[in-house]
């Protein structure tokens, strides 16, 4: 292919200048096994092809000029590219020698060299794997490094246009599985992951060590959607294991500028909660933090602390046991677990003091009347999860009520039967 020009417009309704091909006869259903690779096309030589698309739609523009391009596959046990051209105004270049189709098409014995650019931005790397079946034997390495395009840095907040970048993917087979260790230089952002992952099919048996630092929480809040945050430095480490049910939150540390968080946690039958370990620590100087994370008025600018444990109790049951204070707003709730998912058998009992009720429940976005309250009460589940309500003791607006009765068909809660 020599000298050819190409142009693809897209309209403001999202038609193309390219008419659509089609069989005006309906497609053939055959029931014998396709081949993999049907043509096999040895040779390929490209030269001065010029590609341009204009979306009308979105406004935006591709041009791509392929100087040089060349596939050989001379025999059937190596194939090689090679090519130059521009894209969007920038040079690029791509050389590759890999395994030839026999491989493809057996999926045996696959490994390709490689190296390529983009302007200043440059990958390269090698892979191999011995069977496309067995993705537990594959070996990879990969590295880019370079400033990052204009039309990549658009697709997330924390990235720059030009700013530098650097990527290193390492994967090597071990017995049983694969090693993995990532490592990711952002001018914003650094991000380390590794370990083991047992069956790259699955994601039910792997064992991983993650940091993370940002620059600034801001900007990771909105690649995340969400909220506003004050403009602080963030970082993350802890491990993360899982073999099937069992899953493993290993010194999990998150660091907001003044907030912090820490928990450990072991669930051996996720999601239940049967057999559950957990211990979670939080404090900060100023609870609308998370108010503003995630779109609530802010109403609690106070100190705060958390904490909270479960841990296995007596007749297979765990005992739960957590408070939250945020300034002078407490909230104490503590008892047995028991029975995941109806939770029957479950006894919990919570306290409630807070000095403006109207602050919380702004939480819920709901507006009410101000005013101090104090709560307390005694929830308990029966094996038909039918959630009894003990008694529940209220004083607001300087009055006092008590509430008993019933709520059933948990988790709806669509009947009840309550008195006041």
């Amino acid at each position: 292919i020599d000298g050819l020009r190409l142009r693809v417009q897209i309209d403001a309704d999202g038609r193309s200048n390219l008419p659509q091909l089609a069989s005006d006869e309906p497609a053939l259903k055959s029931t014998e096994e396709k081949h993999p690779l049907p043509v096999i096309i040895k040779h390929v030589a490209v030269n001065n092809v010029r590609v341009s698309r204009q979306n009308e739609l979105t406004g935006q523009t591709v041009n791509l000029l392929v100087d040089s391009f060349t596939q050989d596959a001379s025999n059937e046990s190596s194939l090689a590219l090679q090519g130059n051209g521009s894209l969007q105004g920038r040079s690029w270049e791509l050389a590759a020698d890999a395994s030839g189709f026999n491989s493809l098409r057996t999926g045996l014995d696959m490994s390709a060299q490689f190296r390529g650019s983009l302007g200043d931005l440059r990958l390269s790397g090698d892979y191999r794997l011995p069977n496309l079946q067995e993705l537990q034997i594959l070996s990879l390495n990969a590295q880019l490094s370079g400033p990052i395009p204009d039309r990549i840095a658009a697709l997330s907040p924390v990235l720059e246009p030009e700013e530098p970048a650097q990527l290193d993917l390492r994967i090597s087979d071990i017995e049983p599985g694969l090693a993995l260790n990532l490592s990711v230089e952002l001018s914003q952002i650094s991000l380390r992951v590794s370990g083991d992952i047992a069956d790259p099919r699955n994601s039910d048996a792997f064992e991983l060590a993650v940091m993370m630092n940002a620059a600034s929480l801001p900007r990771l809040a909105q690649a995340l959607g969400l909220g506003d945050a004050p403009d602080v430095p963030l970082a993350l480490t802890g491990n993360i294991l899982r073999r099937s049910e069992h899953i493993e939150l290993r010194e999990l540390l998150f660091e907001a500028g003044d907030h912090s968080a820490k928990a450990d946690v072991t669930l051996p039958k996720f999601p239940g909660t049967d057999g559950a370990k957990i211990s979670f620590t939080a404090q900060g100087p100023d609870f609308s933090l998370y108010q503003k994370l995630f779109g609530r008025r802010v109403t609690l600018q106070e100190p705060y602390t958390i904490s909270a444990t479960i841990s296995s109790g007596e007749a297979g049951a765990e005992h739960m046991d957590s408070q939250l204070r945020i300034g002078a707003h407490t909230l104490a709730v503590s008892g047995l677990l028991d029975s995941y998912p109806s939770y029957a058998g479950s006894k919990l009992r919570f306290d409630l003091h807070s000095p403006s009720l109207a602050a919380i429940a702004a939480n819920a976005e709901v507006d009410i009347p101000d005013t101090p309250i104090v709560m307390s009460g005694d929830l308990s589940v029966s094996d038909e999860a039918v959630i009894t309500v003990n008694t529940i003791d209220v004083q607001a607006m300087d009055s006092s009520a008590q509430l008993s009765g019933q709520l059933s068909s948990f988790p709806d809660f669509d009947q009840a039967d309550l008195k006041l």
